[in-house]
């Protein structure tokens, strides 16, 4: 149990770094302007999904 929250909190990490370069990413393609003032929601929104799935996966 102890390891299965270690991983999903270090895959967690890795998901909220995932939604740092993709916002950057959109910023930098012109997509989200700068001032967008959501950006915490989309960090938030792919870090839930993306532990959401990994979740799922380490429970298999």
């Amino acid at each position: 149990m102890r390891e299965t929250l270690l991983r999903l909190s270090l895959h967690g990490l890795g998901w909220c770094a995932l939604g740092v370069v993709l916002l950057y990413a959109l910023i930098h393609l012109g997509v989200l302007a700068e001032d967008f003032p959501y950006k915490g929601v989309v960090i938030f929104t792919v870090t839930v999904l993306g532990a959401m799935l990994s979740r799922t996966r380490l429970e298999k």
